[in-house]
């Protein structure tokens, strides 16, 4: 981290590792490589690099328990960026996914701009309520009709009613200012809840600190794939 080039992902790494209590001496060695950025308008390769460095400098620790001396941790920022580039912009069907761009502007006091609705439409319970909602086929010149005659919010609240998934583009200050942007910036960065110890006597390893753990994992689709596509030593499939 002391080399400064990536000044994002040490940020994200001090703010995920503080959040988790760690002991800011653990994260001082971590390292990243890599130049390949995910086309985003947001940080999002530095924040997956920051992640997996919080996981490896959690492992670190893990091991050191074991007497041996602690590993160092190094995220290959490109491998992971390599990856989610190549996967297309196609729902589970196969057919592409419907984004469509609107001509009718949020009343906001910006100047008037091309509004974006973003559609979840990955599944065909969540396809078919957008089409129902919007009470045209699958076109998106028709989507596009439809849109261009409502306001973003509108069709984003409507389609969410309907049993869609949709979203409206908003500024940082707009989200900022939005319910729910309010209600997500009053959550912590990481809350742990701690249940009922059970006298358990597992102990790491050096070889595999982590083997023996078990895991509930209630995330669905892409981070599944993630995390069922790593393994030590393998390449992401």
């Amino acid at each position: 981290m002391a080399d400064g080039r990536y000044p994002y992902a040490d940020r994200f790494l001090s703010a995920i590792w503080g959040a988790l209590g760690g002991d800011p001496k653990t994260i001082e060695d971590v390292t990243f490589s890599g130049d390949a950025v995910l086309p985003a308008c947001y940080a999002m390769t530095d924040l997956g690099a920051a992640s997996l460095a919080a996981a490896g400098a959690a492992t670190a620790e893990l091991v050191a328990t074991t007497g041996v001396s602690q590993p160092s941790v190094h995220v290959d920022r490109t491998r992971g960026t390599a990856w989610f580039a190549a996967r297309p912009n196609r729902s589970a069907s196969g057919r592409p996914d419907l984004a469509v761009r609107s001509a009718t502007s949020r009343p906001t006091t910006r100047p008037p701009t091309v509004d974006f609705i973003r559609f979840q439409a990955n599944y065909e319970h969540l396809r078919d309520a957008i089409l129902a909602v919007l009470d045209v086929p699958e076109d998106k010149d028709a989507i596009a009709a439809v849109i261009s005659e409502h306001d973003a919010d509108e069709i984003e609240t409507a389609i969410v009613n309907g049993g869609g998934a949709a979203s409206a583009s908003r500024s940082v200050e707009e989200w900022a200012t939005h319910p729910q942007g309010s209600a997500v910036n009053a959550e912590p960065l990481i809350d742990v809840t701690t249940t009922a110890r059970v006298a358990d006597r597992w102990q790491p390893t050096p070889e595999r600190p982590l083997a023996g753990i078990r895991v509930l994992d209630v995330t669905r689709v892409l981070a599944v794939r993630w995390a069922r596509g790593f393994s030590p030593g393998t390449a992401p499939r």
